[in-house]
């Protein structure tokens, strides 16, 4: 639950932060919660690419190796 204020809002999450709290995302910016969410999934989608690229042309050791580094 969360309260308008005139300076901004206040949020009833005792001692817990999100994304949407963090950077006050409420009223006209809730479309940046969508835009962090398909930002990431494409991340992902364009990681799996090219480590599964790079896994095929290494046989996979070494780039298993340095995707669970990063």
């Amino acid at each position: 639950m969360s309260h308008g204020l005139r300076n901004g809002w206040e949020y009833n999450y005792e001692n817990r932060r999100s994304f949407v709290t963090e950077f006050d995302l409420v009223c006209g910016d809730e479309w940046m919660v969508d835009m962090y969410q398909s930002s990431l999934n494409l991340g992902f989608l364009i990681g799996s690419f090219v480590f599964g690229y790079a896994a095929d042309r290494s046989h996979g050791s070494t780039v298993t190796l340095l995707m669970l580094l990063t």
